[in-house]
């Protein structure tokens, strides 16, 4: 996804409620420890286009390596505006709980003895 398409160009923001948790992993040798501090510019983006809707809880991580050798890879939650069922965990949550069948029970010898004898 592109910064554009979440309404980073100063768009719509297409239906986005709000930024709900950043992860950002950073490129880096085992030595560099500055994660937090590359990650802020990604969170600071955020607010400053979404304001208050754009402040997230955040994990910034060090690997040792990145695909294609990039620098750093960002990945965002996000909450949709729209029908709160609509959510996966909402619509979970909505169901009510399936009735469990009660187990059958064997009758007892006597009683299948006593059965057949009525039948007869």
């Amino acid at each position: 996804m592109q910064l554009d398409e979440i309404g980073c160009d100063g768009g719509s923001h297409l239906g986005y409620e709000r930024i709900v948790k950043v992860l950002g992993m950073v490129n880096a040798i085992p030595e560099f420890g500055n994660q937090p501090e590359v990650i802020n510019g990604c969170s600071d983006l955020f607010v400053e286009v979404f304001g208050d809707r754009g402040r997230h809880a955040r994990s910034a991580v060090g690997m040792g390596s990145l695909p294609r050798g990039i620098p750093v890879e960002i990945e965002v939650i996000v909450e949709v505006e729209g029908d709160a069922a609509s959510t996966p965990r909402a619509a979970a949550a909505a169901k009510p709980a399936a009735k469990k069948a009660a187990p059958k029970t064997k009758a007892a010898p006597k009683a299948k003895k006593a059965a057949k004898k009525k039948k007869r």
